[in-house]
């Protein structure tokens, strides 16, 4: 059974504050631009994962979420340790018993999303983030 993620880490914006999100493919694909309709980025990039309405006096403002699982990866650690009797070998006095380490594991799930984050303002793009997060989740 898989715990829920845990937001681990989140590294600075990969892109300047204003600057328009431009595609990473082999083929040249039109990047976002600021003053872009939300109809031209939702034909170029799809639907967001999120939109969430923001309060503007004289404007309607929405922040639009979109999250791409860039990598997976799955490492093995020690969770836990506990002592257990072990054989020591065999003496004049009979045999010795003492004690070791036992380690329990666990498998740790590591994903890395790229997030896009666009600030709509009136149906039209404003401003672009962009920035890699990662979650973690245990097998229990």
């Amino acid at each position: 059974m898989m715990a829920a993620p845990n937001t681990a880490a989140r590294r600075e914006p990969a892109v300047a504050a204003d600057a328009p999100v431009a595609s990473q493919g082999k083929a040249a694909k039109p990047g976002l631009e600021k003053g872009m309709s939300a109809e031209t980025i939702v034909r170029l990039i799809g639907k967001p994962q999120e939109i969430t309405p923001l309060t503007l006096s004289e404007s309607k403002a929405e922040k639009w979420i979109y999250r791409r699982r860039l990598s997976e990866r799955t490492v093995q650690e020690a969770a836990t340790t506990h002592t257990i009797p072990a054989y020591l070998g065999f003496s004049a006095s009979g045999p010795s018993i003492g004690t070791s380490v036992e380690l329990d594991f666990r498998l740790k799930h590591i994903t890395t999303y790229q997030v896009t984050s666009l600030l709509m303002i009136d149906g039209k793009l404003f401003l672009a983030k962009q920035w890699q997060e990662q979650s973690q989740s245990f097998d229990s």
